[in-house]
């Protein structure tokens, strides 16, 4: 991340999601190849796959 990056972050704390964690990330300006852009879904699918292959987690959508 850019040393000048403007970062908001927040949490919330939800009875209801006892043991879960549900993240959102919204970033915008980047030119890199992991940014997956417009694909058909059998592109998509592969990116997905390379993308937790290489993160070693799973990517879920």
């Amino acid at each position: 991340m850019d040393e000048n990056a403007n970062v908001i972050w927040g949490a919330r704390v939800s009875d209801d999601m006892k043991g879960k964690l549900t993240v959102m990330t919204i970033i915008t300006g980047v030119k890199s190849p992991w940014v997956i852009g417009p694909q058909n879904a059998k592109q998509r699918e592969g990116a997905r796959q390379q993308l937790s292959n290489d993160l070693g987690i799973e990517v879920l959508r």
